[in-house]
């Protein structure tokens, strides 16, 4: 008999740095968690989506909006389930963005990794985790992006008013 659920998660899209943008993650996150047959997954499991400064390995919990997803359940059998993280919101503000202009940090102040945990609500303990390889950097405005990025940003927007999908990152 198993005591709790065997889990693997796994990023299903490769992220880059410049994926905030308007608070939102740009595209969204999606995760592919995989279970082992035989353990049973019912509604206590929850994915949730955590904020880890890369600098000082510090968790911030309350710096993301809509960042828990529950899984689907699933009895006695493997199972293989896909999660995106659609609505993610990063709330928080980094620290060299919160003083004035022209202080002079790096932008290593302003970098981020993406943390997600399986969690069992019925043990209230955590059964696995994997974060994004990829440091996310959180900038003020679109006036502080790279030019390729701006350029990216400008045909997505003028793709998403002319209803023609989706550009390729590069």
């Amino acid at each position: 008999e198993l005591g709790s659920v065997m889990a693997v998660l796994h990023f299903a899209r490769e992220a880059h740095e410049e994926q905030v943008w308007k608070k939102s993650l740009q595209p969204a996150p999606r995760l592919v968690v995989v279970t082992a047959a035989g353990a049973a997954t019912t509604s206590d499991y929850e994915l949730h989506g955590c904020l880890l400064h890369a600098a000082t390995g510090q968790l911030l919990p309350d710096a993301l909006r809509g960042h828990v997803r529950s899984l689907q359940p699933r009895l006695h059998q493997s199972q293989v389930q896909q999660v995106t993280f659609s609505d993610l919101c990063v709330m928080t503000k980094p620290p060299s963005l919160q003083r004035r202009r022209g202080a002079g940090l790096d932008d290593g102040a302003n970098r981020y990794r993406l943390l997600f945990s399986l969690w069992n609500s019925s043990t209230l303990s955590y059964v696995s985790w994997q974060h994004m390889p990829t440091p996310l950097l959180i900038r003020n405005s679109f006036h502080m992006l790279p030019p390729e990025e701006k350029a990216y940003r400008r045909q997505e927007y003028a793709r998403s008013r002319s209803g023609g999908g989706t550009a390729r990152r590069r």
